[in-house]
């Protein structure tokens, strides 16, 4: 048995959910894997998506398993102390926190990520880049097509989706825009609609990945939606959650294969609304890029080979 852990909270959103979802579907199919939780909205999250798991309070520890995966940025995880007694394989997520030194490997499965993180962690066994990017094998099968797609997780904790609104209104007449709306928002549906009456709001949805590859350009924050972004080759505007964001997006700049899709309008705190317009303008006058890029094989195979 394989255990997993994904971080899933109201302020945290559901980025890690969907991560160690894909992996599982990606990787791990042939596996007895069972999620972790310890929140109503991890559980919630497992029951939609038809996933195996259980309550931490209710897990029989004599239970045997051969690896245990933990996604998640909590500073303190002693509450899962008891899964390391019986000294099995584990790996830690996309994390530098000192918790991750009795962990075998450390894995960042982001495009941007590079050389530099080793000054930041520390064990030894750190895997990262493009080859480690955990992209959903999904169809795309959505039929609506949108110029414009406003995403910002499952959570959008500064209402950055409404904040975008309010300063593009000219557009809705121009271009059809698209806003997914995260089971943890802040605005409520028929408030947007009501105050967005040509945009076109959708979600909870089941995957992001369709809607990025039938858009023209994204406006987003960090998450794992930008390695959908750069792997469906679409220009995209960021706008951050936290204002040390700035230095990853120079890094996406440095390893992105188009470099030249990408844009930002600073963070939350200081939107630069000035520009915005002028970006969208830019950004979505580029033509022949929404070509997917052809990613290097999979590094994951190996390292879980290697954890078994």
């Amino acid at each position: 048995m394989i255990l997993l852990y994904a971080d899933g909270h109201f302020k945290r959103g559901y980025g890690h959910l969907y991560r160690l979802k894909t992996l599982k579907d990606n990787f791990l199919k042939n596996h007895d894997c069972l999620f972790l939780s310890n929140n109503k909205m991890q559980q919630d999250f497992y029951k939609k998506n038809l996933i195996k798991f259980v309550d931490l309070a209710e897990y029989d520890y004599k239970t045997k398993y051969k690896l245990i995966i933990v996604d998640t940025k909590q500073k303190n995880i002693d509450f899962l102390k008891p899964f390391f007694k019986q000294h099995v394989k584990s790996i830690a997520i996309d994390t530098t926190l000192e918790w991750t030194a009795k962990f075998n490997y450390i894995v960042f499965p982001s495009f941007y990520i590079d050389d530099d993180i080793k000054h930041a962690v520390i064990n030894d066994n750190v895997y990262f880049g493009r080859q480690y990017s955990l992209i959903r094998n999904d169809k795309v099968d959505n039929p609506d097509y949108s110029d414009i797609l406003i995403t910002f997780g499952g959570t959008d904790p500064n209402n950055l989706t409404r904040v975008i609104l309010d300063n593009i209104k000219e557009f809705s007449s121009k271009y059809k825009i698209t806003s997914i709306l995260g089971p943890g928002f802040i605005s409520k549906f028929d408030e947007l609609k009501h105050q967005f009456p040509k945009v076109n709001f959708v979600g909870p949805v089941k995957s992001t990945f369709e809607y990025i590859a039938n858009s023209r350009l994204i406006i987003t924050a960090f998450g794992t939606t930008i390695e959908e972004v750069e792997f469906l080759n679409k220009p995209c505007i960021m706008c951050f959650n936290y204002q040390e964001d700035k230095e990853y997006y120079n890094k996406i700049i440095e390893h992105s294969i188009n470099p030249k899709l990408w844009s930002n309008i600073g963070s939350y705190k200081n939107v630069k609304f000035n520009i915005l317009s002028d970006e969208i303008e830019r950004l979505i006058s580029i033509r022949d890029v929404n070509k997917t890029i052809k990613n290097k094989p999979s590094a994951w195979n190996k390292i879980l080979k290697y954890s078994f």
